[in-house]
């Protein structure tokens, strides 16, 4: 971003520039839904009642592979055994387990 410059100046105001620059797109998001969509992006449901959303895979550039081993780390030892799995903004993957409607005792 400084190219050859690597002075101590040089840095203080690429640093201050990326700052604003920050600075500057967070107040945008805030005031404008479409351009915090496109900043931040949105969180993507991948599987739904034990069901692989294969567009959203697609989409997202995730493999089967992938998937399956979030859900195991999550607790879903198959798919039938996941209500819910969505791509959160952040990359992570967040995971409802279905709910079990046998009573015990």
């Amino acid at each position: 971003m400084v190219g050859a410059d690597s002075s101590l100046i040089g840095g203080l105001v690429a640093a201050s520039v990326l700052l604003l620059v920050n600075f500057g797109l967070a107040r945008l998001a805030v005031r404008n839904r479409n351009i915090e969509h496109l900043l931040r992006g949105r969180a993507r449901i991948l599987v739904s009642h034990g069901q692989i959303e294969q567009a959203s895979l697609d989409a997202e550039r995730l493999s089967h592979e992938e998937l399956i081993q979030a859900l195991r780390e999550n607790g879903c030892a198959t798919l039938k055994d996941c209500r819910l799995a969505v791509l959160e903004v952040d990359g992570t993957i967040s995971v409802l387990e279905e709910r079990s409607t046998q009573k015990v005792g």
